[in-house]
């Protein structure tokens, strides 16, 4: 599993073409950003680009995801840039296609109060679980055929796909040590 650590990196300034290019990108209410995001917003090319997403790395004002994608660390992060944002848009960020699942789906719709620091993503890809911010991201591989029964949720001003109830009480019972046993969507039912 990968970590990304809360790190104590002092924010450096931006110059005015960063400044720029985060304004932008965050007046579109977007959090989750990619190389190309930057190259189209400043018309710059995809060199350019890749060196301005690491410099604002660098500089505490982006968060590296995955290989092209950073999370914006917003201004209510303080000089020490930690991110207090939700999971599930992190969790959307990682893997495509996603949908939140199992325990991480229960909580959202009220079918435990048990909480769980684990967020569980399901997906027709292979990914590695992560650590960010001390919320593990563990990604669930199911076939085609399993893939359905999310809706696109509103969180914050991000859309994330989450399970509906129904699909979360079958996923739970075809693999209830993501849920907390099977207990936990009996208790659900």
């Amino acid at each position: 599993m990968g970590s990304i650590n809360e790190s104590e990196t002092q924010r450096k300034s931006l110059s005015t073409r960063e400044s720029q290019a985060l304004s932008r990108l965050a007046s579109e209410g977007r959090q989750v950003i990619t190389v190309g995001d930057v190259e189209d917003t400043l018309e710059i090319s995809r060199k350019s680009a890749k060196d301005m997403a690491y410099s604002l790395k660098e500089k505490g004002w982006l968060e590296r995801l995955s290989q092209g994608k950073y999370l914006i660390l917003p201004l209510s992060a303080g000089d020490s840039a930690v991110y207090a944002g939700h999971e599930f848009v992190i969790a959307s960020a990682l893997v495509e296609p996603m949908y939140i699942g199992y325990w991480s789906a229960m909580n959202h719709r009220g079918l435990t109060e048990q909480m769980s620091r684990t967020v569980y993503l399901v997906t027709t890809k292979r990914a590695e679980s992560l650590e960010i911010h001390g919320v593990e991201y563990r990604p669930v591989s199911v076939t085609e055929q399993k893939f359905f029964g999310y809706q696109p949720t509103a969180v914050g001003s991000t859309q994330v796909n989450i399970a509906s109830i129904e699909k979360t009480l079958v996923d739970c019972a075809d693999h209830p040590e993501f849920c907390g046993g099977v207990g936990e969507p009996a208790k659900a039912m």
